[in-house]
């Protein structure tokens, strides 16, 4: 693991003969070392395993900003606010000129 106070836990059951692995590598942050927060998983023949990543139930670190605010109000499922807000498009709204001049 490269990075400042990060660690990673890894549990894996591989089996040679069969050419087979069930890995699990979970990620931990010094600011909240109770769960993971980060789980990546690679299971099946180990020629072309089943790669996997989920975030974990860690907290982020303090000053963390959201990369996609207000997500859950634009994706489909995503839960949503309690404030009801208008349904955003996920496509920008960017005037397209008209080629044929009309």
């Amino acid at each position: 693991v490269q990075g400042n106070r990060a660690t990673a836990r890894i549990s894996t059951r591989t089996n040679l003969a069969a050419s087979t692995t069930d890995t699990t590598v979970n990620f931990y942050i010094a600011e909240d070392g109770s769960a993971p927060y980060l789980i990546t998983t690679a299971r099946g023949p180990t020629s072309s395993p089943s790669l996997n990543v989920t975030r974990g139930t860690a907290k982020d670190p303090p000053g963390m900003a959201s990369t996609l605010p207000g997500v859950s109000n634009v994706l489909p499922g995503g839960g949503g606010t309690q404030q009801q807000q208008p349904q955003r498009s996920l496509v920008p709204n960017i005037p397209i000129p008209n080629i044929f001049g009309r």
